[in-house]
C-alpha cells in the first residue's frame, strides 16, 4: 500500500495481478479446487482490463518516464 503513495496506482496495480495466480496455486494445492469455465472467463476479463488499463494509461501518461523508482 505504501508504492501506491510513491508511484501512480497504473503501475504499481499490474504487480498486484499476480494475488490472483497465488490464490489459484494454493487453492488447488490446499484444498484441491480445479479452474471451470466461469473462473476462466472471470480471469480473462480481470487480467484484460488491467493490461488494458496499463497500455491506455501508458500511451496517455508516459507514467514510466515520470515515476522515480525508491
Amino acid at each position: 500500500m505504501y508504492a501506491t503513495r510513491l508511484a501512480p496506482v497504473s503501475a504499481v496495480a499490474p504487480t498486484q495481478y499476480s494475488q490472483m495466480l497465488w490464490a489459484i496455486g494454493f487453492g488447488y494445492w490446499l484444498f484441491h479446487n480445479h479452474l471451470d469455465l466461469p473462473m476462466v472467463v472471470g480471469i480473462a476479463l480481470i487480467l484484460g482490463a488491467g493490461l488494458f488499463t496499463l497500455v491506455r494509461e501508458e500511451k496517455v501518461t508516459h507514467w514510466w518516464r515520470r515515476t522515480r523508482i525508491v
